[in-house]
């Protein structure tokens, strides 16, 4: 009970006394009366000062719930409602509230206790209520007494010292307060639980009596001593537990102090380390057997920590780059030893520094990396290099590939030659044959010069032999730089099945075409690709002699597809060509896109050089899976655009436009005469020039004549002078509405495929025929 429990029992008492007395002198006489009023008075004042004195809300109502006093406190909390009846005042309702505490105290007599809560504008607020009943002499209960007590702060202690019980029975830790006399004062569930014990049977026993006299004497009590001296202490041991046994422990001493500042007790804190004990042990046990490994490695390798110290480096490793430990002691040194080229190094630290970041954040092995390596005596050598984790330090790795490379180098100049020597001989057999056509024909041409029907057969099988032999060179340049492709929006669907119903025309050979409804576009050389299409298409015909079915499939691809994943982010439009033939054996698997290289009777070489060639200048890549008696597929993955556009086209010949005055401009002298004659022959005057200057020269003189050229014709590429893009640009200082031609033998110039954006009204792309020439210049004379 506490001092205001008390005071409140005293108050009680002091009335009850006080009403006897009163009820005694009524029965004496008026003196002795007025005597017992001052008592009264005196008596009332001395229970008010207590009243007050209490702290605490009190209001006193008689039987019919009417309210006959408020301390204060009560008026304070409740407002002040003397002469109500205690449901109207403090509730507003119209009848004793129900389980009415007061009702329950008239109703038994005896003393009624309940908490409550209240919001109030401090927040919300909790109270201990307490109704006691107030009697005559005779016993009779004639009013009740309600004493409010505000608990809010002592609920708000109470259950921050739960939740801190709770707290500390969910900890994994031995937590427990030791007093002076090292007795146990509290310990939490998991110290009971590591000793197999319940809270009574440790708390009030003695350290020594769980932990043993000797571990208390030698480790435990000096350590509790200096921490009750006010240090505090950290420490390691061995301890033995009834149900664990022997555990190693880390142990921590707080002192704990009194509201007088004085240390009363000590806080233990013990966690159970023993696993990592035990891996510490094993680590210093590997660590020993692993620089034996590491000192007799094959490889060279040097350990850095975090704080880059190259801690050590194997013999290894001072054997092939001849540096000491002294001389590399940080990986600064190291960086400025093995890598003096300053830009050489910075493009190495950056890419191993993205490497570390990169292991550390998903947790794997640095990967390997090849890097040039100066070594102290000044000779390089080639380097694949690579790290692993050891704790918070990088094992990094060297493994010396010089003489492989060196040999890999060997190999890969004896295959260049190997394939200069196929493409050689295999450009040469074409040609020759080619050739044989042309001269053949035009001999015959000759002899028969008088049969003008027959000489002219011979001229036109000359003529197409020399078509086939443009579409030889165009295969080279496309296979050697890639033929820029000229690209626009294309629709895949009719571009596919256009390119298989032609290449298979009169094949003993099914197909069976399977495409997405939904297939995307892609931007690309509409030529070009068919051109890829159709050589596969013939290759996977030529692999059934016997015939077979083709099937082609076309689907869209996003980059999560394994192939794709190597083109990076976006659209992607797979396109298949599987046959049913023969197969390509594995060991050719890696030479089919060498030019000239083919295991077939038909079939010049060239077909899947170029598509390769053509797919990769595309943005594409083209992959190939065979297996040998059960037939081969060919995927191609092309970049897809979002929507479809109008596809670009040529402009439509104009029809003829009458005559006019051309300008040629081209270095060969061949090349030049062929030109003037077939201009002549179209009707139209012309005049040439060698050189880019030559022509502005020409073009100036004509229009300060007063009959300036309507068109003129530029040579891209002119040896040793001015070319037809730099000749344009002056010319159309001279004249903004110049109508220029560009023409060229190397379709890969970026002039050629977008001549529109260097100023030029159309383009001619060498060789060109009487037919092209004049549909060109009658477009821009029209």
């Amino acid at each position: 009970m506490d001092d205001k429990d008390k005071t409140k029992e005293e108050l009680i008492r002091a009335l009850s006394e006080l009403r006897r007395e009163n009820a005694a002198l009524l029965k004496k006489d008026p003196d002795q009366l007025k005597s017992a009023f001052a008592t009264a008075r005196e008596e009332k004042t001395r229970a008010e000062a207590v009243i007050a004195a209490l702290g605490d809300a009190v209001s006193i109502q008689d039987t019919d719930f009417k309210i006959l006093y408020q301390n204060q406190v009560s008026k304070e909390i409740y407002g002040d409602h003397v002469g109500e009846y205690c449901y109207r005042g403090y509730k507003n309702q119209g009848q004793v509230c129900e389980h009415c505490h007061l009702a329950q105290t008239f109703a038994d007599g005896q003393i009624h206790r309940v908490e409550q809560s209240r919001n109030t504008d401090k927040g919300m607020r909790y109270y201990d209520k307490t109704v006691s009943p107030l009697k005559d002499p005779s016993g009779k209960i004639v009013a009740g007494i309600e004493l409010v007590r505000d608990i809010t702060e002592r609920k708000k202690t109470g259950d921050i010292l739960l939740l801190s019980q709770r707290v500390l029975d969910t900890s994994p830790d031995h937590i427990s307060i030791v007093g002076p006399d090292y007795i146990y004062k509290h310990v939490n569930k998991a110290y009971t639980a590591a000793h197999d014990l319940p809270v009574d049977q440790i708390v009030g026993r003695h350290v020594s009596d769980l932990l043993g006299k000797d571990i208390f004497e030698k480790t435990v009590r000096p350590n509790l001593d200096r921490c009750l001296a006010g240090e505090e202490i950290q420490y390691e041991a061995w301890f033995f537990f009834k149900k664990k046994g022997r555990r190693y422990m880390s142990v921590k001493y707080l002192p704990m102090k009194n509201r007088a500042g004085d240390i009363d007790g000590v806080n233990v804190f013990s966690q159970d380390i023993t696993e990592r004990k035990k891996a510490e042990e094993a680590l210093q046990e590997s660590e020993s057997h692993f620089r034996k490994v590491v000192e007799n490695s094959p490889l060279s390798m040097a350990l850095v920590n975090a704080d880059g110290i190259i801690e050590y480096i194997n013999l290894k490793a001072i054997e092939t780059f001849g540096y000491l430990p002294q001389d590399i002691p940080t990986m600064d040194r190291w960086w400025a030893q093995a890598y003096p080229d300053k830009t050489y190094r910075d493009t190495v630290i950056a890419q191993w520094t993205g490497l570390v970041i990169e292991a550390l954040k998903n947790n794997h092995e640095i990967e390997q990396r090849e890097y040039r390596v100066t070594c102290r005596n000044g000779s390089v050598k080639v380097m694949v290099i690579f790290g692993v984790w050891i704790a918070d330090k990088v094992l990094v790795i060297f493994d010396d590939v010089t003489e492989r490379k060196q040999l890999e180098q060997e190999m890969i100049k004896t295959q260049k030659l190997e394939a200069i020597g196929t493409l050689a001989g295999g450009i040469a057999h074409d040609f020759n044959n080619l050739l044989q056509g042309i001269f053949g024909y035009i001999s015959m041409a000759k002899i028969t010069i008088d049969q003008k029907d027959r000489s002219l057969a011979m001229l036109e099988q000359a003529e197409h032999a020399l078509h086939m032999s443009v579409n030889l060179t165009t295969q080279l340049l496309t296979f050697s730089k890639g033929g820029k492709p000229v690209k626009s929006i294309v629709h895949l669907r009719p571009l596919i099945e256009n390119s298989v119903k032609f290449a298979l025309s009169g094949s003993r050979s099914e197909y069976r075409i399977m495409l997405d409804e939904d297939l995307r576009a892609v931007e690309a050389d509409e030529g070009q690709i068919a051109q890829v299409i159709q050589n596969i298409v013939l290759n996977a015909e030529q692999a059934m002699p016997e015939g077979g079915i083709i099937v082609i499939k076309a689907r869209n691809e996003n980059q999560e597809h394994a192939h794709c994943k190597v083109l990076g982010p976006g659209k992607y439009v797979e396109i298949s060509v599987r046959d049913t033939g023969i197969g390509i054996p594995e060991k050719y698997l890696q030479k089919i896109f060498e030019p000239y290289f083919t295991t077939k009777e038909k079939g010049s070489g060239l077909g899947l050089a170029t598509s390769y060639s053509i797919v990769r200048n595309h943005g594409g890549i083209i992959e190939v899976e065979s297996e040998a008696g059960t037939g081969t597929t060919f995927f191609i993955y092309l970049p897809a655009v979002e929507a479809a556009g109008e596809i670009r086209k040529e402009p439509a010949a104009a029809a003829f436009a009458g005559k006019g005055k051309i300008l040629v401009m081209d270095d060969e002298e061949l090349v030049l005469n062929v030109a003037g004659e077939m201009i002549k022959d179209l009707g139209h005057e012309v005049d040439l020039a060698k050189h880019g200057q030559s022509a502005i020269e020409k073009y100036r003189a004509a229009m300060e004549s007063g009959k300036p050229f309507d068109v003129v014709i530029l040579d891209l590429t002119v040896r040793g002078g001015m070319d037809g893009r730099e000749a344009l640009e002056r010319l159309r200082l001279i004249d903004p509405g110049v109508k220029a031609i560009v023409s060229s033998g190397y379709s890969e110039d970026p002039v050629i495929a977008d001549y529109e954006k260097y100023g030029f009204r159309a383009r001619l792309p060498k060789p060109y025929r009487l037919a092209g020439l004049r549909d060109t210049l009658n477009l821009l004379l029209g």
